[in-house]
């Protein structure tokens, strides 16, 4: 009998935890995608500028 009030405990943490994690995990997320693809498009336009000063390498070489 004593486990008995550990279910409606663990339902309520368990639906806390899905009602919150869209407001806590998913902007942190959001966030971190656009940061990442933020740092992707610097190394782009970086390998891009290189390409036009030195050339595109040719098929044979590294």
């Amino acid at each position: 009998m004593d486990m008995l009030h550990l279910v409606p405990a663990a339902l309520l943490s368990t639906i806390g935890f899905w009602l919150l994690w869209p407001v806590i995990a998913d902007p942190i997320a959001r966030r971190r995608r656009s940061a990442r693809a933020r740092d992707l498009g610097q190394t782009d336009s970086l390998a891009e500028s290189l390409f036009e000063e030195w050339g595109a390498p040719k098929r044979g070489q590294s």
